[in-house]
């Protein structure tokens, strides 16, 4: 508890004394209390939940203005299952599993079970993260184990991150909940102690993810100790060049510069970083440049036991920035003890910047890429640009602006860029061919993204896995290809990349559970698929993919009332979202547009939509879905009978007469003939002279009448058909 353990004592007893109203006022029993710990009992799961996220909240502000030495930060474990009970003593695996949880919670955050979240996501206003499976001594099986996601004055009570030195100690403060299975039924709270016995731990036990069976590293961003905040970006370019060059070290596992990066600006106990992202290793450091000086200081911690492995300062010329980072680079890789293959050493020396002016324009156009949103990647085409004039075989720069210009095409924002779409698409083509000359991973990536709009999906497939080949420790690649194997109808053998992606990125983003959600729904596992999406969806509540295969995965599992108001937030994405083909396009029809090679599976998303709730065609918005027609109605005003109408805009006009058997002839707008067939709400039409099926469905007009040949409403996708039936 630190050197003052008499001043730790008294402060863990003032804090007891506000904390523990709270416990009464959710109904819960202290079983045991002893040094800091205390093992508590609650009537249920919400109120052994209500507890932890108020007390949580509570102790954040009573640390707010104290010194980093003077806080205290409890740990909170909460699980809902078997106890036994000794009197007033309650014990057993419950107990056990609530401790094991509360080893694994971050200092100021909660930790629960899978039947903690289960009881509580859809009663309580709480969020939370799925750090997955846990081994846990003595219980057979592993605990699938979920972080509460805490508010931001939660989260900045950790210890701080200082310049080569480790926070404080914290103290561990559990709270576990358990169902009593038995004649009575009640939660209770495990606050870590040491006068209970509490399953074996190990480093690597500890930790949500294993450590690799090779030397693994996360790079933190780098500290800019220059006096100007503009020259951020140089600092957080160094920190990525360095990610970049380790992960081509075969012998390395080096997580992505996205979750790395999570912990810009915080304070943060690097241990923790460690435990979080699953490494041994984390390199933290700080630049200073001033004119053409440049001033490196970096230091390895073994997350482990927090202690120092190697520190170095490296000064020199900014000209001389690529020697200076080689220096870093070499040095960490004799302190880890890693041996580098031929293979290595071709990597490393292949596609690397030459001139250091170019790069550093590189790297200003790069912070802005990286935030990828249209505006920002307005923002960094002109760097990118000055970086290739300067430099032409900036192998990133030219990928990076390919991304650009294909990303403006296909999401219809090209105006931004002052170009056409074709423009756009030439100009993109010319600079992936350049890039791919000495390509780096970013090219591939690019070109297999490419590759599956024109459907040529085993190409796709070869680009990413040439992504991966030349940086095995790039999520991107691995996303490139689970994308490629999930549209090309193989998303078992998809699911693979996704989870090395989310291994090599444990700070997911929407899209790495996106596409892990795709990949279980493709394989119609659809509570997986649910899970994954449910967490993109927090993450990224407005995310439309996400948004559109939750509903199709809730159509599935017969839960359409919940995918009612994603519907909704959608439709209103659409009309207020500027750029994308989302536009006006919420539809069962519409929606699915990604390339499937298989027709099957496009069938299967849209099925999915259907039972969800999500209207056929896009022109359903404007009527009432009470007066959708159902089979038998359609059967009724369509077989054996003669339809005359018109199109509502060109007011061009048809007649259709069917057979009491389907068979059907039309004139007019539409001269062909054909069979008819009725699909659930859905009548559609085989052509003889085009070979397809087309589909509409059609509604009753509250307003209309024979007599204006606009009694029912026939909506198709090329538009809406107002027509009478002639008896």
């Amino acid at each position: 508890m630190g050197a003052d353990e008499e001043g730790t004592l008294a402060r863990l007893k003032s804090h007891r004394a506000v904390v523990d109203p709270i416990v009464e006022k959710h109904g819960g029993r202290i079983v045991g209390t002893a040094g800091d710990g205390v093992l508590m009992e609650y009537p249920s799961v919400v109120e052994a939940v209500g507890f932890a996220v108020e007390a949580q909240i509570l102790m954040a502000e009573r640390n707010a203005d104290l010194a980093d030495d003077q806080k205290m930060l409890f740990r909170i474990g909460i699980n809902l299952g078997d106890i036994l009970a000794d009197g007033d003593d309650i014990f057993g695996d419950g107990v056990n599993v609530a401790a094991r949880l509360e080893t694994l919670a971050d200092p100021g955050g909660i930790c629960v079970s899978r039947t903690v979240r289960d009881n509580v996501r859809d009663r309580m206003d709480v969020a939370f993260d799925d750090l997955g499976d846990i081994e846990v001594k003595n219980i057979a099986r592993p605990v699938r184990v979920f972080k509460v996601l805490m508010a931001d004055e939660v989260a900045t009570s950790r210890p701080r991150r200082r310049p080569f030195g480790l926070s404080g100690a914290a103290i561990a403060w559990t709270v576990a909940a358990v169902l009593v299975l038995s004649a009575a039924v009640g939660g209770l709270a495990w606050w870590s102690k040491p006068w209970q016995s509490a399953p074996e731990q190990t480093a690597a036990a500890d930790r949500p993810y294993a450590l690799p069976d090779k030397p693994s590293i996360a790079v933190l961003s780098f500290d800019s100790l220059s006096d100007d905040p503009a020259q951020q970006y140089f600092a957080d370019g160094m920190s990525e060049d360095l990610i970049t060059d380790l992960s081509k070290i075969s012998g390395l596992f080096v997580i992505a510069r996205n979750s790395s990066f999570q912990y810009k600006g915080r304070n943060v106990d690097l241990m923790v970083v460690g435990r979080e992202l699953g490494v041994r290793y984390v390199l933290e450091g700080s630049v200073r440049r001033i004119g053409d000086q440049v001033r490196i200081n970096v230091q390895l911690i073994d997350a482990t036991t927090g202690g120092h492995v190697w520190a170095d300062r490296y000064d020199g010329a900014f000209q001389d920035l690529f020697a200076l980072q080689d220096k870093v680079a070499e040095n960490i890789i004799s302190a880890l003890s890693v041996k580098l293959t031929a293979d290595d050493r071709a990597r490393s020396s292949a596609s690397d910047p030459v001139d250091v002016i170019a790069h550093d324009a590189f790297l200003k156009g790069w912070a802005y890429y990286v935030l990828a949103t249209p505006e920002d990647y307005v923002r960094a085409v002109p760097y990118m640009e000055d970086a290739v004039k300067r430099d032409p075989t900036h192998i990133k720069a030219l990928a990076a602006l390919a991304s650009i210009y294909l990303s403006a095409r296909a999401n219809n924002w090209v105006k931004l860029l002052d170009v056409t779409p074709d423009d756009a698409l030439e100009r993109a083509l010319g600079l992936l061919n350049r890039a791919l000359e000495t390509p780096v991973p970013l090219a591939h990536q690019v070109r297999s993204r490419f590759l599956l709009e024109y459907r040529k999906f085993d190409a796709a497939i070869v680009e990413a896995d040439k992504a991966i080949a030349l940086d095995a420790n790039d999520p991107a690649g691995y996303l490139a290809r689970s994308r490629a194997l999930i549209l090309a109808g193989k998303p078992a053998d998809a699911l693979p990349a996704v989870k090395s992606a989310m291994r090599l990125d444990p700070h997911l983003q929407a899209d790495n559970l996106y596409l892990l959600g795709m990949a279980h729904f493709g394989m119609k596992q659809y509570d997986q698929a649910l899970d994954a999406l449910e967490r993109g969806h927090r993450l990224a509540p407005d995310h439309p993919d996400v948004l559109a295969l939750m509903v199709s995965t809730l159509g599935y599992l017969g839960r359409r009332d919940e995918a009612a108001p994603l519907i909704a937030r959608l439709r209103e994405f659409a009309e207020t979202w500027q750029y994308t083909h989302w536009r006006l396009r919420i539809s069962a029809t519409s929606t699915t547009i990604y390339p499937y090679k298989e027709q099957r599976d496009t069938e299967h998303y849209r099925d999915g939509l259907r039972m969800g709730g999500m209207p056929e065609f896009d022109g359903e918005w404007d009527f009432d879905r009470a007066n959708r027609l159902g089979g038998d109605e359609l059967r009724h005003i369509s077989f054996g009978r003669t339809q005359e109408g018109f199109h509502a805009k060109s007011k061009l006009i048809f007649t259709v007469t069917r057979t009491p058997e389907g068979a059907f002839t039309s004139t007019g707008l539409w001269n062909d003939t054909g069979v008819s067939r009725i699909i659930d709400y859905r009548l559609c039409d085989r052509s003889d002279r085009f070979k397809t099926e087309t589909c509409a469905v059609v509604y009753r007009n509250p307003n209309g009448s024979a007599q204006t040949s606009n009694e029912f409403l026939l909506i198709r996708r090329s538009g809406t058909f107002p027509f009478r039936v002639n008896k």
